[in-house]
């Protein structure tokens, strides 16, 4: 398995949009022949710990569909006010 392994920090304000948005990447990436298993964790002050992990052909096929396809479509509508498509 390839994976992924990240800390990154965000401003207080946007924790929850943070947290709403690694649920959407786990959503998606759970839908892949290739699973793509999206695991974070809280870790205070901002910091948030991510594992990406799966078969680089699921990975790769995520990153794909997330910035050249359809990105912003699938964002816009994992938005919990706007469930409209």
């Amino acid at each position: 398995m390839a994976g992924y392994v990240q800390k990154i920090k965000v401003r207080a304000k946007y924790l929850n949009s943070t947290k709403d948005f690694f649920k959407f990447l786990q959503a998606v990436g759970r839908k892949y022949s290739r699973p793509v298993r999206i695991n974070y964790r809280y870790l205070g002050r901002g910091y948030f710990y991510i594992v990406m992990d799966g078969g680089s052909g699921g990975i790769d096929a995520l990153f794909q569909e997330m910035i050249l396809n359809k990105g912003l479509y699938y964002y816009a509508c994992s938005i919990k006010n706007n469930r409209q498509g």
